[in-house]
């Protein structure tokens, strides 16, 4: 299948694709009915076989990863999307659990020494929702990012 010694996750669904089409390519040019019969039983078994293989996770995820594949490795668009979908939102999830480690550190007595915008000591009438639209922003940016990432 590949003439490197180990083939990646992410060459999985285009290597499935490519051999399909091969299959069926190859099937339409048979004259012998016993040959096409081989191939349209061939293109069946694997149908029932692979159908499946772009909606496993790690699959579409190490295929959207690749930079010779990206989008262009997969033959159904809505699934496509869905993956985009779902490596974006773990995108996200990295980017604020990486905020909310930040943001603990800050609020860690020791590490405030080193951290210039430690949070206010709750004097401050507006204090409050400055904490609102500072989590809020923090939420849409993880999300916003991780687009940007993911694209």
């Amino acid at each position: 299948m590949s003439d490197e010694k180990r083939v990646s996750a992410s060459k999985l669904i285009p290597i499935v694709r490519m051999i399909q089409h091969k299959v069926s390519e190859k099937t339409k040019l048979m004259t012998q009915e016993s040959s096409r019969q081989l191939g349209v039983h061939l293109q069946q078994e694997f149908h029932a076989r692979c159908s499946g293989i772009e909606t496993v996770r790690v699959l579409a995820m190490a295929a959207l990863l690749d930079p010779r594949f990206k989008v262009l490795g997969f033959g159904n668009a809505s699934l496509m999307k869905d993956a985009e979908k779902n490596l974006t939102a773990e995108c996200a999830s990295l980017i604020r659990s990486s905020t909310d480690h930040q943001l603990t550190t800050q609020d860690n007595p020791a590490a405030q020494a080193t951290v210039s915008s430690a949070p206010t000591d709750g004097e401050n009438l507006w204090d409050l929702l400055d904490i609102r639209v500072s989590e809020a922003q923090r939420v849409q940016s993880a999300t916003a990012d991780a687009t940007v990432e993911v694209k």
